[in-house]
């Protein structure tokens, strides 16, 4: 049977019992013992008689609270309240509970039955079982079971964010014209769900913070760590260019939020159990830091975001933390029960197209070397790195996201991407990287950009090289000498100085 069907049917039905009175029910005379059941008899202003004091509808209130994080004596009230057809609660009244359907092992109601109060209402407890689980209680009018509805949703364990549903997408991460101008901005996106992929409870809160710029979320009063609130899932941060400006152009920015660790659940339970207590099977949470070394481990003295005020960084404990784990892993103090910070970071380059340092580079047949010139004599094997310059230390910066590259030559073909046979890109054996690479390896990246021609990436924040040939012209056109110029085009439409080389090849 559709309960709530049949509710809803009950409850237009009463609706036209008050419409048959022209224009509102007026109850007169008549008395009533609502602790009997009796019924009082009245008149609508036309004479229609209804029946007052006899149950008729029970209406059920939202769960307290509707979602619960499954943790030992956890429980939710639901709350039922039967009245008569004119809205008048009924007193007294026998109303049988049961769940909708069968429930997880553990999951019980504190009552099978209850009797209306005063107010005609009545309320019982659902407490929690073993797994998390969303369950729906039934209540039935004891002496008419035509006359049932059926509560709203509660849940155990569920909608709580965990660390490997919870990212974060940018429209853009190096903001055009940031560097130099304030107000800039880029929009942020958090998604976070639960440990079954479900979205996020309505109203999570998720935090952020950066070590420049501004954030604004939903709160940004001053004093107000920023936040935004889920919907569905997701919320939406913007970060502003504004002073303070980090000497290397990037700004690192954490979103975080209360939540549990994800881990290999091999039953699909969402209880962590001992069988699956294995070193490496969990994400194990550290508190965020800027990796300044590149070493992967948090170095004293490397900027760290303090999540749990501990005044001291605080490193990943080997334990895991969450809702809902075995009373044997509880035991021996390998689970935590409760939520922990989970976070993610994104870095932004606030960068420009103004003060574009170029370096170009040859294929010698094993490694990278430094060049100033194209010699098609040599090799048609070339990189340039393409970077905007910090005016404060110099720090090598991603161009502006969206920003064009055009490469045209007056000699030799026209420029194409293009790789050596034998180059691997490696970041661990740079045996073929150029000195200057390896010497900046941690500011500059060495992605293979297959398409010099399209826009430049919205995701990169560090600069990249771009490979290309420029072939033999295929008719000698009788010069010995010309130019590749490089346009960058800003997506404001600013153009860049123009970046030039000579190309040489034979006449």
């Amino acid at each position: 049977m559709n309960y709530r069907k049949n509710m809803f049917a009950l409850l237009v039905a009463g609706t036209l019992l008050t419409a048959c009175g022209g224009g509102g029910t007026d109850i007169s005379g008549g008395s009533s013992d609502s602790s009997t059941g009796g019924t009082t008899s009245g008149s609508t202003g036309t004479g229609s008689t209804v029946t007052v004091g006899v149950a008729k509808y029970i209406i059920a209130d939202t769960p307290t609270p509707s979602f619960q994080p499954l943790i030992n004596g956890a429980s939710s009230r639901v709350t039922f309240t039967v009245t008569d057809v004119a809205g008048n609660p009924v007193a007294d009244k026998k109303v049988n509970v049961a769940f909708s359907s069968s429930v997880s092992s553990g999951y019980s109601l504190s009552a099978s039955q209850f009797t209306t109060n005063s107010s005609g209402q009545g309320s019982i407890y659902v407490s929690a079982g073993t797994s998390p689980s969303t369950v729906y209680v039934k209540a039935t009018l004891n002496d008419d079971s035509s006359v049932s509805t059926l509560s709203s949703s509660v849940s155990f364990g569920m909608g709580v964010p965990d660390s490997d549903s919870f990212s974060v997408s940018a429209s853009v991460y190096s903001l055009d014209s940031a560097a130099e101008m304030d107000g800039v901005s880029t929009e942020i996106n958090v998604y976070a769900g639960d440990k079954f992929n479900h979205a996020a409870l309505d109203g999570t809160k998720i935090y952020a913070q950066s070590n420049g710029g501004q954030l604004q979320g939903d709160s940004s009063s001053s004093g107000t760590t920023p936040f935004c609130t889920t919907s569905a899932g997701s919320c939406k941060f913007n970060l502003i260019s504004s002073a303070p400006r980090p000497s290397n152009g990037i700004v690192s920015v954490i979103f975080y939020t209360d939540g549990e660790e994800s881990f290999k659940d091999l039953n699909n339970d969402g209880v962590m159990n001992s069988a699956e207590f294995n070193p490496g099977d969990f994400d194990d949470i550290k508190e965020p830091y800027l990796d300044a070394d590149l070493s992967n481990d948090y170095i004293s003295g490397e900027y760290y975001w303090d999540l749990d005020n501990s005044g001291a960084y605080t490193p990943a404990d080997g334990k895991y933390h969450g809702l809902a784990c075995d009373s044997a892993l509880v035991a021996a103090g390998s689970c935590i029960l409760g939520t922990v910070k989970i976070w993610d970071r994104r870095d932004f380059a606030f960068s420009s197209v103004k003060n574009i340092t170029p370096t170009l580079e040859r294929w010698n047949g094993t490694r990278w070397v430094s060049a100033t010139e194209i010699d098609l004599e040599i090799t048609t094997n070339y990189r340039v790195l393409l970077a905007s310059t910090n005016n404060d230390d110099h720090a090598l910066m991603a161009l502006p996201s969206n920003s064009t590259i055009a490469f045209t030559s007056t000699n030799g073909g026209t420029p194409v991407f293009g790789l050596p046979s034998g180059y691997t890109a490696d970041y661990v054996d740079t045996t073929d990287e150029s000195i200057y690479a390896v010497s900046n390896l941690s500011d500059i990246s060495l992605t293979k950009i297959g398409n010099f021609t399209s826009s430049y990436p919205v995701n990169q924040i560090k600069p990249f090289y771009f490979y290309f040939n420029v072939p033999e012209e295929t008719k000698n056109n009788g010069n010995t000498t010309g130019t590749l110029t490089i346009q960058i085009t800003s997506p404001g439409s600013e153009a860049a100085t123009p970046v030039v080389y000579t190309v040489k090849d034979a006449a």
